[in-house]
């Protein structure tokens, strides 16, 4: 019976995505969460039975994934937590580094961190690299640990990593150095092994008029490059933008499907291949090389439904461009990826969980192209494991620190005290009570638990008078929100239950409570991810309107900034954000168009200075109201004024807003119906 290979993923929740590495072997799953505060970047199985995870602030945790047991843990030095794991063929070591592409300008030195896989000891560290005078030997080193001198600066260069790392059959780890701008022509690039006896590096210098290395074949004696063209005279015509090592974007587009194949000891073009002869020419996204080295696969397109592969032998041999009609008749486009070319017969392509096949005896046909039909493809549905929702859920309740607070019974004078417990918290240690960045709380009211959400719904439910202590805990964390998202890198918000920004619910509870609370709503608005998160801005603000009304000259001027803060989350209505929830018709029957006119001029002009523009200008908000503004008589009224009062140019007939005029006299008459 053969042992199958185990294989890891990294998945979660949509709020705590990244957390959980799962493991699939032989159909049974195992679950670990190796860091409960962060998120896991990179994942790997070293051997048999070791799990390796590296979190976003580069800590790396050892695991035997059949007991269960930690078997090492340690910080590793990355000059970024994004990047890459590789471990060697024979599981001895392990290799995390961060790379880029020939399409990357240069932005500074890569890392790597090569470390003993069963102790996670440093084998080698650096971000640079120490050259010897004939620039062909070298090793990694660190350029912040030990600064060289200004003699041997020139004979040290940026650690600057072109694609993936690999390893020869002599166990030599391969990459591709660059020395400045990738895209520039003068930059000089280098193919580089690494000798894991004594980690030094020997490098051969690859040829200046080669196209971008990117494809290494397994053993890495062959190189697939991109031919980029004939380079450009530099008469000032050439984008530079566009340009790559010379050659204008044109000559580029028109080699789109052309390859250079290289052997790589010492360089040497071994030939020009063009692919898909007699085909409209399409840029080539990936290349997978089959063991054998005797040919490879190419693959065009890539989230699109004309994805095509065609087989191309290093003598220039190649097979029909392939394409399977099952991805072409859908509607959307399909993720299409080669996942398994081992097989002698059959060549595995997998779109998202399910899989197709390509049969290998079609290679020989002399025919340009062939379309495979659904009868022929295989399909399998769902072969890709994946580890069950629930499994992954169960795992992170059972690791779950919401904060619990204790609640003597459900009296105004015990939840009085439980909410200004809370508050201290909050103000004393924020940051420790963070799972990544969200803040969750469960209340635990005599023997009882309860969630966060029900227990602000039974608090609102039953009118327990607690307004002013839910106004102290929400002014208190709106106060040391700020330094802790900075703190803990938080992207723009702390979140709370069930996709909601943190505490939500008690927010939402004392707008119930105290309906003129709307100033801790302008601060709680601004202070969120508004591109991401809306349940402030559908369902909060939406029970807040229809169970207060636009009541007052203080509603009405909260309305004018709500529908600025919505323009300011990047969203953008039809008409204008003015009239979401019938603030228009709620402000004509409170106040005269020039009062109306006056109100927007002074919480506009507020706005762009506190809480300010992320992008755009003060002008961009008049003209968002002014799409509002157009559509009801009571607005087109109040246009002139504020017109006059910003000497803007807000005044527009029909045709200019694009709206046929007999539209319009429909939007009045539905106007007077309200």
């Amino acid at each position: 019976m053969v042992d199958l290979k185990p294989i890891v993923h990294i998945t979660g929740t949509e709020r705590r995505y990244n957390a959980v590495a799962a493991v699939e072997h032989d159909g049974q799953w195992r679950l670990f969460m190796p860091f409960p505060k962060h998120r896991i970047q990179q994942a790997a199985i070293v051997g048999n039975d070791r799990l390796v995870c590296c979190s976003e602030d580069s800590e790396v945790c050892l695991i035997d994934w059949r007991s269960g047991k930690e078997i090492a843990r340690r910080h590793i030095s990355m000059k970024s937590s994004s990047g890459h794991v590789r471990v060697t063929d024979d599981a001895e070591f392990i290799v995390f580094y961060r790379a880029g592409t020939y399409l990357d300008r240069w932005a500074g030195a890569h890392s790597i961190h090569i470390l003993q896989s069963n102790s996670l000891e440093t084998m080698v560290e650096g971000d640079a690299v120490s050259w010897a005078a004939d620039q062909r030997a070298g090793r990694i080193v660190s350029e912040g640990i030990a600064q060289p001198t200004d003699e041997e600066r020139c004979d040290r260069s940026d650690l600057q990593i072109l694609g993936k790392v690999t390893e020869d059959q002599a166990g030599h780890l391969l990459f591709i150095c660059c020395d400045g701008d990738p895209r520039n022509a003068e930059s000089r690039r280098r193919f580089c092994r690494i000798d894991r006896s004594d980690w030094s590096i020997s490098a051969e210098l690859i040829p200046n008029e080669a196209g971008p290395w990117i494809w290494l074949s397994p053993t890495g004696c062959y190189a697939i490059a991109h031919h980029l063209g004939v380079p450009s005279v530099d008469d000032g015509s050439v984008d530079r933008d566009h340009a790559l090592r010379g050659v204008g974007y044109d000559e580029q587009k028109r080699n789109w499907h052309v390859l250079e194949l290289w052997v790589t000891d010492p360089p040497g073009l071994k030939s020009l291949i063009t692919t898909r002869k007699g085909l409209q020419t399409e840029s080539i996204h990936d290349v997978i090389w089959e063991q054998s080295e005797a040919a490879f696969w190419i693959k065009t397109g890539t989230w699109s439904r004309s994805v095509e592969f065609q087989r191309v032998s290093v003598d220039g041999k190649l097979s029909p461009a392939f394409a399977f009609q099952r991805f072409r008749n859908k509607s959307y486009n399909v993720l299409q990826d080669i996942v398994d070319v081992t097989d002698t017969r059959t060549v595995e392509i997998q779109s998202h969980e399910d899989t197709v096949y390509l049969q290998r005896d079609w290679c020989e046909s002399e025919l340009p192209f062939r379309l495979i039909a659904e009868d022929e493809d295989g399909f399998r549905k769902g072969m890709r494991p994946y580890p069950p929702s629930r499994l992954v859920r169960k795992l992170l309740t059972q690791t779950d620190r919401s904060h619990v607070v204790l609640v003597r019974d459900f009296s105004k004078s015990a939840i009085v005290d439980a909410l200004a417990q809370l508050t201290r918290d909050v103000r004393d240690r924020l940051s420790d009570l963070l799972q990544n960045d969200v803040f969750e709380v469960s209340f635990k009211v005599g023997k009882r638990t309860i969630s966060e959400t029900a227990f602000f719904a039974r608090l609102t439910r039953e009118r327990i008078p607690v307004a002013s202590a839910l106004r102290e805990l929400l002014t208190v964390y709106l106060e040391v929100q700020p330094r802790v998202i900075e703190a803990s890198k938080i992207f723009r918000q702390i979140w709370g239950p069930e996709n909601q920004g943190a505490l939500a619910p008690a927010m939402l509870a004392l707008l119930r409570l105290s309906p003129d609370a709307h100033d801790v709503f302008r601060d709680y608005l601004v202070k969120r991810d508004g591109e991401h998160e809306t349940y402030s801005t559908n369902t909060i603000m939406k029970l807040y309107i229809k169970e207060t009304k636009w009541r007052d000259l203080a509603m009405i001027r909260f309305g004018i900034y709500f529908a600025l803060i919505r323009h300011r989350d990047g969203i953008r209505f039809p008409h204008g954000p003015l009239d979401e929830y019938g603030l228009l018709r709620a402000a004509e029957k409170l106040i005269a168009p020039d009062q109306f006119a006056a109100e927007i001029v002074q919480e506009l002009e507020q706005f762009v200075v506190h809480p300010g523009l992320d992008l755009g200008e003060r002008e961009d908000l008049y003209m968002a109201l002014r799409s509002s503004l157009e559509l009801t008589d009571y607005g087109r009224a109040t246009l002139p004024i504020l017109a006059a009062s910003t000497s803007m140019n807000l005044l527009r007939d029909a045709a200019e807003q694009g709206i046929d005029p007999a539209i319009l006299d429909l939007l009045r008459y539905a106007g007077t119906k309200h």
